[in-house]
C-alpha cells in the first residue's frame, strides 16, 4: 500500500510541475502575442511613414529668421508634397502662398499683398501658428510661401513636408 501512495504521491508531484511549466508557458506565449502585435503595429507605422515621410524645411536664412517692415521671406512650395507651416514669432507674421505670377505681382509692388490678384492662401497674420497644412501643391509646381511683417522681430519656423502626390492634377495647375 505504501508503494502505491508513493507512486500516486510521485504522480501528483509530476502534475503539479507539469502544470506550472504549462502555466508559465502559457504566460510567455501571451506575452508574446502581445509584444509581436505591438511589433505589427509599429511596422504598419513605419511602413506608412516610409511611404509617406515628412522632412525639416527651411530655406530662407536656416534658423530663426529677423523680420523687418518691408521685407519678407520666400521659399518653393514643392510639387507632390503637403506644405505643413508652423511657426513661432516675437511680432506678428502673415505666410502668404501664391502662385508664381502672384509673387510677381506682390514683388513688383514692394511686398503689398492688396497688388495680388486672385485667390491665394493666407495664415495670419499670427505670432504663432500651430500647424496649417497647404495641399494644393499635391499635384502641382506652381507656388512659393512669402512669411512677412510689418514690423521688426525674429520668426522660428519649423516648416516640413509630407510626401502625398495627387493622382491628378491640382491647384493654379487645373
Amino acid at each position: 500500500m505504501s508503494v502505491l501512495l508513493a507512486a500516486f504521491g510521485g504522480l501528483v508531484i509530476y502534475y503539479s510541475v507539469q502544470l506550472q511549466d504549462y502555466n508559465r508557458l502559457q504566460t510567455q506565449f501571451r506575452d508574446l502575442a502581445s509584444q509581436n502585435l505591438a511589433l505589427q503595429n509599429q511596422v504598419q507605422k513605419l511602413k506608412i511613414q516610409n511611404a509617406n515621410p515628412t522632412l525639416k524645411m527651411w530655406n530662407s536664412c536656416n534658423g530663426p529668421c529677423n523680420m523687418s517692415p518691408g521685407n519678407w521671406r520666400v521659399g518653393g512650395v514643392p510639387d507632390t508634397f503637403d506644405y505643413n507651416v508652423s511657426f513661432t514669432s516675437t511680432v506678428p507674421v502673415s505666410v502668404y502662398v501664391l502662385t508664381f505670377s502672384q509673387y510677381v505681382q506682390f514683388a513688383n509692388c514692394a511686398g503689398q499683398i492688396s497688388c495680388v490678384t486672385g485667390g491665394f492662401t493666407q495664415y495670419g497674420p499670427t505670432m504663432s501658428l500651430p500647424g496649417s497644412v497647404f495641399t494644393l501643391a499635391e499635384g502641382c509646381s506652381a507656388y512659393v510661401a512669402v512669411f512677412q511683417s510689418a514690423t521688426t522681430g525674429v520668426i522660428s519656423p519649423d516648416v516640413s513636408v509630407t510626401y502625398n502626390p495627387s493622382s491628378t492634377v491640382t491647384g493654379a495647375c487645373m
